[in-house]
């Protein structure tokens, strides 16, 4: 079976490139996990996963139309296209423009209906994983979730708790809790890193410059701190 997974969250700043930056480092050695950007702003995938585009896993692709909203047409041919593709996991970065325009689009009932039952007909697991951060952003966040789950199934739902962004802010990270389970949406965390710390310098050093594991080779904690940021993804 193969997996897709869409990684989205309306509002800028939160960890979206983060996540999808762990999930390479996690999957850098795995030839059969790709990833697509279509980020048409900040094109984030681009710079962050520089590691793994020798590899030729890293896709750039534009959903927009001339209006500047995702084109139903592009969306399913990305999607049909991907399937056909030899690998088994699909992980798409959407840009904060890209994931306010998603909304719009599955809020028409046959497409977010052509996304399920193509899923089904072809055996791909699809998922959103919503990125979510304490602090300033949260009310945009929380309202995004909100909305994505009104036209999108809890089920196809995670709720990607960012535990660097939440330091601080227990209250809010109890609401998204509560949220969460009654509405049967899943949960889950990563970026769990102490604020100021050398780990966190690293590590932001070699997102930005896009390096993978071997930014890390001769630093034990830090290799160790990476899994740990990435455990439950």
């Amino acid at each position: 079976m193969k997996e897709m997974y869409f990684i989205v969250q309306g509002k800028g700043g939160v960890g979206k490139s983060f996540l999808t930056w762990l999930y390479a480092i996690k999957n850098e050695n795995n030839p059969k996990v790709i990833f697509v950007d279509i980020d048409q702003i900040n094109k984030s995938s681009q710079k962050a996963l520089n590691f793994i585009r020798i590899d030729k896993r890293v896709l750039f692709y534009n959903c927009l139309d001339e209006e500047k909203k995702i084109s139903r047409e592009k969306f399913v041919r990305l999607v049909t296209e991907l399937y056909k593709m030899n690998f088994d996991k699909f992980y798409i970065d959407f840009g904060g423009s890209e994931s306010e325009q998603i909304i719009h689009l599955f809020s028409d009932e046959k497409n977010i209906d052509f996304l399920e039952s193509y899923g089904k007909k072809n055996t791909i697991t699809i998922k959103f994983l919503v990125v979510m951060s304490g602090g300033d952003p949260y009310n945009a966040c929380i309202e995004y979730l909100r909305r994505l789950n009104k036209v999108a199934k809890s089920d196809a739902i995670i709720a990607m708790l960012n535990d660097f962004r939440f330091k601080g802010h227990e209250q809010q990270k109890k609401e998204l809790e509560v949220f969460t389970a009654t509405n049967k949406i899943g949960l889950a965390n990563f970026g769990n890193f102490d604020f100021g710390s050398e780990t966190l310098a690293t590590v932001t050093t070699a997102i930005k410059n896009g390096t993978g594991s071997s930014q890390f080779k001769d630093d034990d904690l830090t290799k160790h701190m990476i899994s740990f940021a990435s455990k439950n993804i």
